[in-house]
């Protein structure tokens, strides 16, 4: 698979259960790495398929695909707030990520792009430049997850 062989394309409700999918799928796989089982437990139990309907319908949300699979999901609102970069599990480390994040930098809707990086993703958003602002805490169900704020200018 070459970079050039991933689509980017629009988010369309017809995705969203295949998205949903790979959202928990990725977490319970790649992200069980840096978090315990009770940590990713609360992650998804906090998922809920109809508010992801809605946050993708009210921001701007792009979709990897390749084969006509979709392998891949970035979620960023109007204000340069990156909510969601998840990649199918058998995609990570093959340029799927990095081809989402520069199709919305290539957008120039943003003169800054802020995150909370899970401690999965956090060496990602270094490499691409994006600055550690502070480690944070946020609680799901009464458990704590650790994540990573984080900005990069881009105008």
């Amino acid at each position: 698979m070459s970079n050039s062989d991933i689509k980017i394309i629009n988010y369309e409700d017809k995705y969203l259960n295949d998205i949903y999918h790979l959202v928990i799928d990725t977490i319970t796989n790649i992200n069980s790495k840096d978090y315990t089982e009770e940590e990713i437990k609360a992650w998804i139990n906090n998922i809920d398929i109809n508010k992801l309907k809605i946050k993708f319908n009210e921001s701007l949300t792009y979709l990897a695909s390749y084969n006509d699979e979709i392998i891949g999901v970035i979620n960023i609102y109007n204000d340069g707030y990156l909510d969601f970069l998840y990649v199918k599990k058998e995609y990570i480390n093959k340029g799927v990520g990095s081809k989402l994040l520069n199709y919305v930098i290539s957008l120039n809707k943003f003169k800054e792009i802020y995150l909370y990086a899970s401690i999965t993703s956090f060496i990602f958003f270094l490499n691409k430049r994006f600055t550690l602002i502070k480690k944070n805490v946020v609680y799901r169900d009464n458990v704590s997850l650790t994540n990573y704020f984080m900005k990069k200018l881009v105008k």
